[in-house]
């Protein structure tokens, strides 16, 4: 028989019936997974040798003919007739070691193979060309972020700080309201007078407890020993031994010292009513002595007052109530909320065609509403500011025509305008005569369109060094947005230049 048809007999058997040898080094986990991995439908017999060390327990036994026995095809074959027996218990097929396949020594030459390592378990083995496209998608994406991170995503923003000089310049100027065409001549600008009145309010939460209840009153008996008149107003602080101040109701006068018919010096008195300037039981007193504050201390022997009907009613308790620094809190707000009003009243916002002269711009406040009265208890306070406002308006064509400057000279606050040498009785319903200041302020010429061709897909150290090479910068900051390389961006459009 020729060598090749001796190997297509070996191989016969092994596509028919594959022997798989249960041996020594084997585990029963290993041996499950070597006949789970054979593809479904191929016959398998294992060789289980009885004196295997693994099948020493009937749990194993019983364990292994469970696992095998739910694949079809799968037959165990041992010389042993207790293992087989077992095997069979658990639903597995079993042959005898007798019960070989009919060609035993095709049979016996395949199982040398598999012993030897010739024969082994298919494996499924990955596609070249899978492999290939897995590395080629990976190359590709990687590609893809490298230039989005580098190319078209990044941003950069560039702060340049360069030196300014205040320039001032003035003019003199006839503002007409009369006036309706552009200016001839420096003395006939576009101008009016605007007057407004506005109103804010500002409401305070009170929050914190203090001590409330009512105030003590009483009576007080004024005694003047010198020979002036005394003046005593409810702002007059009144004030006892233990320092519990006390106020009058109502303004009085303590008539000074007189000489009577019979030489006797006869002491100025008045009576008024008083009450404690804080509520509590410190307020109050039966008796006592109180200093007047407005008299200097080396006439206070002599001019005070005593009590002469005992401060009573004097109550504590512990309450949200209004005081003077809940006011003096929100009195700032206010007055700049007022403020605010009252000019946008004057030159609405996003309105251009005039500019409000600031030294006759006039914003008072005329009336200051608290709400509840202060001492009164409640969980909010009110103030309430109104005022009014009286402003020069000019047009501001005609300013810039004036001071021969463009509407980008004076963008943002670069440029301010004072009235000079006029005073506020100049101003009549038709305008007003005088002098103008324009005080601006010069930056440094840079231009951003060249600034950021020059330093596009630098990195970041040497277009600083660059920038704060050029004449008249003071500084540099420089911001870059979604760059992993620390370079600014090649395309100068992206690169957003601003002068400070």
């Amino acid at each position: 028989m020729s060598k090749r048809n001796e190997q297509e007999e070996i191989e016969q058997p092994q596509r028919e019936c594959l022997q798989i040898l249960f041996d020594r080094e084997t585990t029963l986990g290993e041996l499950v997974e070597q006949v789970c991995r054979v593809k479904r439908g191929r016959r398998i017999d294992v060789i289980i040798p009885p004196d295997h060390p693994a099948l020493a327990s009937a749990v194993a036994v019983a364990y292994l003919g469970q696992a095998l026995g739910v694949r079809e095809g799968v037959a165990a074959v041992c010389g042993d007739k207790e293992i087989r027996l077992q095997l069979k218990r658990a639903g597995m097929t079993v042959r005898s070691g007798e019960s070989a396949p009919a060609d035993t020594a095709s049979s016996a030459r395949a199982f040398e193979a598999w012993s030897a390592g010739a024969l082994t378990m298919p494996r499924k083995r990955k596609s070249p060309l899978l492999k290939k496209s897995y590395v080629i998608g990976a190359v590709v994406a990687a590609v893809t972020g490298l230039f989005l991170f580098s190319v078209v995503l990044p941003r950069a923003e560039v702060v340049v700080v360069v030196e300014t000089r205040d320039v001032e310049r003035r003019e003199r100027f006839t503002a007409d309201a009369r006036v309706q065409t552009a200016p001839s001549d420096v003395r006939h600008l576009r101008g009016t007078i605007a007057e407004g009145r506005a109103e804010v309010t500002v409401r305070v939460p009170i929050d914190a407890l203090s001590e409330s209840g009512t105030r003590a009153e009483g009576g007080l008996a004024f005694e003047n020993q010198t020979g002036n008149p005394v003046d005593v107003s409810p702002d007059t602080p009144l004030t006892s031994e233990d320092g519990t101040g006390y106020a009058v109701a109502q303004a009085v006068t303590i008539p000074p010292a007189t000489v009577s018919e019979d030489n006797s010096v006869v002491f100025g008195a008045v009576a008024a009513r008083a009450r404690a300037r804080e509520p509590g039981v410190q307020g109050n007193r039966a008796s006592g002595r109180l200093m007047i504050g407005s008299v200097p201390a080396a006439r206070q022997s002599r001019v005070y007052a005593v009590i002469a009907f005992p401060f009573t009613g004097g109550a504590n308790r512990l309450g949200k109530v209004v005081s003077d620094a809940h006011v003096a809190q929100a009195l700032p707000q206010a007055k700049d909320a007022l403020k605010e009003k009252l000019r946008m009243i004057v030159v609405p916002d996003g309105d251009d065609a005039w500019w409000e002269v600031e030294a006759l711009t006039m914003a008072t406040t005329t009336e200051v509403q608290v709400q509840p009265p202060i001492g009164e208890e409640a969980d909010e306070m009110t103030l309430t500011l109104r005022g009014t406002v009286t402003a020069l308006l000019l047009s501001r064509e005609d300013v810039l025509w004036l001071f021969e400057l463009r509407a980008q000279d004076c963008a943002g606050s670069l440029c301010r305008l004072a009235a000079a040498n006029i005073a506020p009785r100049t101003i009549a319903s038709s305008g007003a005569e005088g002098e103008l200041r324009l005080e601006r302020t010069v930056r440094a010429g840079i231009k951003a369109d060249d600034l950021a061709r020059r330093i596009a897909g630098m990195s970041v150290q040497d277009a600083r060094h660059l920038v704060l090479s050029t004449p008249q910068v003071n500084d540099v900051r420089i911001i870059l947005r979604r760059s992993i390389r620390g370079f600014l961006p090649r395309d100068a459009g992206k690169i957003e230049i601003r002068i400070e």
